[in-house]
């Protein structure tokens, strides 16, 4: 296994992915004809807009991480290129980058992330990661797959849709996929909706295939600011569950009522400017578990 590197004054033209001579774009570097399919590639720091999309492309067992491993230093930004339905396999993780503006575009709207069964996504930041244009709306982020999300923040990730009954940051309509969000933090702002989206009608949405699929939430804030989503999970005909436990749902319209579950405005520092952190009154401190 190898390590390659891409960097904000690296080039794919010239670079060859060696820390000296990096390349610029991470699908470019994640192609197979680059770099193998269980490498590392290794993001310097630095805020970098993308100008390679992908679509049905697989990280395949890569691992793909920030040098710094902090992702408000390795911002990748994708300037609203249609990128869609990147998948990953059972060793693939990802690890401390930014990802903004991304955006799927085709028939239902299935997730910039599609059936990624990766070993975890981890200490990353999804910043408005939208499905638009679909007729399904299936979850604007993250479309089915089998993977862990501990301590990722996910800002205003829209799922547009002409059908209401549908919607969602995380979704699985068909399969029997497991996935789990851990210490995570999911906020939106109704201020921001754009034009062509809308308020997801849930934030975990399932349904409509013939596989069970199932959720585990745990130490997730969700807040909403300046309006409400329909529900915080929606389960059509009876295809999927969605546990959780020791979280914080404000403006989410959860009516579960499972153990350790709050709906109090968690009091977050300034959500409306990203700093999410609790301020020392939130009724969230102490009530989380480990």
């Amino acid at each position: 296994m190898a390590t390659f590197y891409i960097a904000a004054n690296g080039s794919d033209s010239t670079g060859d992915g060696s820390e000296s001579s990096p390349w610029f774009n991470l699908f470019y570097a994640a192609s197979n004809s680059r770099s193998g399919t269980s490498d590392t590639i290794i993001v310097k720091d630095g805020t970098y807009t993308q100008t390679v999309g992908a679509s049905n492309f697989s990280l395949n067992n890569r691992h793909i991480r920030s040098e710094s491993l902090e992702p408000n230093s390795a911002i990748l930004d994708f300037a609203s290129l249609d990128t869609q339905n990147i998948s990953g396999t059972s060793e693939a993780k990802i690890e401390g980058i930014k990802f903004q503006n991304m955006q799927v575009i085709d028939g239902n709207s299935r997730g910039v992330f599609l059936n990624f069964d990766g070993e975890y996504i981890k200490n990353c930041i999804f910043q408005r990661i939208t499905g638009k244009d679909g007729p399904r709306g299936r979850g604007g982020s993250f479309h089915a797959g089998s993977t862990r999300y501990q301590s990722c923040i996910f800002i205003d990730c829209w799922s547009g849709s002409s059908d209401t009954n549908n919607g969602g940051v995380f979704s699985s309509t068909s399969g029997g996929y497991d996935f789990e969000l851990v210490n995570c933090t999911i906020y939106f702002n109704a201020n921001n909706i754009p034009a062509e989206n809308f308020m997801p009608v849930a934030v975990i949405h399932m349904g409509d295939g013939g596989s069970n699929r199932s959720a585990t939430v745990s130490n997730t804030i969700v807040l909403v600011d300046g309006g409400t989503i329909s529900k915080f999970a929606e389960i059509r005909n009876g295809n999927g569950t969605v546990n959780t436990t020791y979280s914080c749902l404000h403006n989410a319209n959860y009516t579960g009522g499972e153990t350790g579950v709050i709906t109090d405005d968690p009091l977050l520092v300034d959500s409306v400017n990203n700093d999410f952190r609790l301020r020392p009154t939130s009724p969230c401190i102490g009530t989380g578990v480990l």
